[in-house]
């Protein structure tokens, strides 16, 4: 029974690291493009352009 928990733990573990590796960046295009915050003192602006599979 240990060997078969041992064995399922692996695996779990193994898919969870397989899986981490496959993520895209196509999750964060909702970043892409211009973005300004005002505050007090001024405002502080941020450009997001996509480049070749990265930001």
């Amino acid at each position: 029974m240990k060997k078969y928990l041992a064995l399922f733990a692996f695996l779990f573990v193994f898919q969870l690291s397989a899986d981490a590796q496959n993520k895209s960046l196509k999750q964060f295009n909702f970043m892409l493009g211009a973005w300004e915050m005002k505050t007090a003192k001024g405002k502080i602006t941020e450009t997001w352009i996509s480049k070749k599979d990265s930001l």
